[in-house]
């Protein structure tokens, strides 16, 4: 093997692991993503169980997002 060709090979194979990189970051923030969503949803079934206003249920959210 030529050392152009060691060269295409190593370039392959970074651009490989580049692209698992990115794939991991994707698949992780989809994750994430559903994670906090069904945290959202948990939230609201929560609140939705206390006797307040609205408002009051809208400053709650907001102090929790905060968390």
């Amino acid at each position: 093997m030529g050392e152009a060709e060691l060269s295409i090979y190593a370039r392959m194979d970074n651009l490989l692991k580049s692209t698992n990189d990115h794939v991991e970051k994707l698949a992780n923030s989809f994750g994430y993503e559903k994670e906090l969503s069904a945290q959202c949803t948990m939230v609201k079934e929560e609140l939705s169980k206390l006797d307040i206003t609205l408002a009051e249920k809208f400053k709650l959210s907001a102090v929790i997002v905060q968390l």
